[in-house]
């Protein structure tokens, strides 16, 4: 018997039972015994290949996660030896070198601005009092609109916190 006859060998008993209004006849009791000793094996079988399972996906998942810690601590090295060649880059070599293999420059990352809602203000607030800044359907700051408002130098309303995030300057290999 497969694993997959269980459920409709069982259909079949109890339908058999039903037949004959719950009476148990020799021929049904021989065909559950058949059953019990057949299913129990194979349901043993399965159960021993599900823990197997299982305990092959802990050990995958505790292997990824100590990859990702092994990631984690590789990309935090290339960043510090990025900022020491960065460093030397610009002190020694005016902000650029040429190696045989590759060219590396210090670049610096544009500023930038973000706009959140004051707190203690909500979004309806800023609709009354600037509507241009406000996207209609579900109502959300437009910052699209806001960062174009606030290069043109408009005045921000009151429930908005303007905040600049000055560049970053980083290392470029190429």
């Amino acid at each position: 018997m497969k694993l997959y006859d269980i459920p409709i060998e069982a259909a079949d008993i109890e339908a058999e039972l039903a037949e004959n209004y719950g009476e148990l006849t020799p021929e049904i009791e021989q065909r559950i015994a058949q059953f019990l000793s057949d299913g129990k094996d194979k349901i043993e079988a399965a159960a021993v290949v599900v823990k197997s399972l299982e305990a092959d996906a802990a050990i995958c998942k505790q292997e990824a996660q100590r990859l990702m810690q092994r990631a984690q601590y590789l990309d935090k090295g290339a960043d510090r030896l990025k900022n020491l060649v960065l460093c030397a880059v610009d002190s020694g070599f005016g902000g650029k070198v040429k190696t045989a293999k590759f060219t590396l420059w210090g670049q610096n990352a544009a500023t930038s601005v973000s706009f959140e809602i004051k707190p203690g203000s909500d979004i309806y607030e800023l609709a009354s009092s600037a509507p241009w800044s406000i996207r209609t359907q579900d109502p959300e700051m437009d910052k699209v609109a806001l960062k174009e408002a606030h290069k043109a130098g408009v005045e921000m309303p009151d429930c908005v916190v303007v905040t600049e995030h000055a560049g970053t300057r980083y290392l470029r290999i190429r």
